[in-house]
């Protein structure tokens, strides 16, 4: 799946590796709110993040081989989301900067049968830095999709389970609530999702 599959405007964050010229390419490029809520989406889920503004990602691409990329990510994004303890609707900063690794799949794949293969890099410092902790991800038919690169981190820099207070939360307060109770005749009629999951699992504790 690529990026533009969840919005359209998202398809002019898919880079053509004929683009990147010997210096490498630097830019930014304005992701709006609907396309970001849009990528953030996730399907057969009644909770997902949202936004309410846009934002302004910068990037930094270089090549390393005929085979593999660094690229450079730089962004502050505001994301909201409901505390899992108190449902009260929290505001989220993430500043993100981040290297990853890019590797063609298909020259790697091509590759792959024949044992002696080696990377030569154009730039012999980063050939020595090819083992270091950078991540590795993939690209394949000379595209790097920089919205899905952008979406995958931002995953894995939210909280699973957003509080009230974390450290990513823009008020620093502490939830006030440490569970919610609910008693046996009180009906949950909110549409937050939490509250769904609470009245689901309460469910089950009094199953027989």
């Amino acid at each position: 799946m690529l990026s533009k599959d969840f919005d359209k405007d998202l398809s002019s964050f898919i880079l053509l590796t004929s683009e990147i010229n010997a210096i490498g390419l630097s830019f930014s490029k304005e992701i709006k709110a609907q396309s970001l809520n849009c990528l953030l989406k996730e399907e057969n889920s009644d909770f997902c993040w949202y936004t309410d503004r846009s934002s302004l990602p910068m990037f930094f691409i270089k090549e390393e081989s005929e085979q593999s990329y660094v690229l450079e990510i730089k962004a502050k994004i505001n994301l909201f989301c409901s505390c899992v303890r108190c449902l009260k609707n929290i505001e989220h900063e993430l500043n993100l900067d981040f290297k990853i690794r890019l590797l063609d799949k298909e020259k790697i794949l091509d590759e792959s049968d024949d044992l002696s293969c080696e990377i030569f890099f154009a730039d012999t410092t980063l050939a020595s830095s090819y083992e270091n902790e950078l991540s590795v991800s993939y690209f394949s038919k000379d595209r790097i999709d920089l919205a899905l690169i952008l979406r995958e981190q931002i995953f894995l820099e939210l909280p699973d389970y957003p509080t009230c207070g974390n450290k990513f939360a823009l008020n620093n307060s502490k939830c006030q609530l440490d569970f919610i109770n609910i008693s046996d005749n009180e009906t949950l009629n909110f549409n937050n999702p939490f509250f769904k999951l609470l009245e689901k699992n309460y469910a089950s504790t009094k199953a027989p």
